[in-house]
């Protein structure tokens, strides 16, 4: 059971972040007065249940701003990366996804990825 409330200061315009901080394979978000902001930041956790590690990119347009190493089973990862002076602007477009579908169990037939526990630009 996951118990924390999820931040994110970006709005999503593609894919799904679900009420219990579940995101799709993959999410676009929109960061609406992100002129200044220099660091994204990113948190996330891979549950025990799976078998294999995932990896998981953050884009901004066509340029990679993170790729994780294999996140393991049961991993919560702290993550941040640098925006690039030339990329900031008013309203930033950045897309999160997963390499791998969550295997899921029970009666949830969702495409799910992660666990998003944070997302900011700062």
């Amino acid at each position: 059971m996951i118990k924390w409330r999820a931040k994110i200061s970006g709005q999503v315009v593609c894919g799904t972040w679900y009420d219990d901080n579940w995101m799709t394979p993959y999410v676009r978000l929109r960061f609406s007065n992100a002129i200044h902001a220099s660091t994204l930041l990113a948190n996330f956790y891979w549950p025990p249940s799976q078998r294999e590690p995932v990896t998981v990119v953050a884009r901004l347009g066509g340029d990679t701003l993170l790729l994780t190493e294999a996140v393991l089973p049961g991993q919560f990862v702290k993550c941040s990366a640098q925006i690039p002076r030339s990329a900031r602007r008013s309203d930033l477009d950045v897309s999160l996804r997963t390499d791998r579908l969550l295997e899921t169990w029970g009666k949830d037939d969702r495409d799910l990825g992660i666990v998003l526990a944070k997302v900011l630009l700062r």
